[in-house]
């Protein structure tokens, strides 16, 4: 998938990786939003900690912008 563009840009309108694919069909490209989301499937956190509110700010203000 090294030299795919298209796939990716199909799905999320560029190429990034990683991308998540929802049983609902639903594509997810942000890591930080695909570790939340498997931790309320799993019922555990993958990931353990605070998340710094800057970057959590940002985060969601990107990824808000793209939809």
């Amino acid at each position: 998938m090294e030299g795919d563009v298209e796939t990716p840009t199909r799905m999320v309108g560029k190429k990034v990786v990683p991308i998540l694919q929802k049983e609902e069909g639903v594509y997810m490209p942000e890591s930080m939003d695909i570790v939340h989301y498997v931790d309320q499937l799993e019922g555990s956190p993958v990931i353990t900690g605070e998340c710094d509110p800057a970057i959590d700010a940002l985060v969601q203000r990107e990824y808000a912008r793209r939809i």
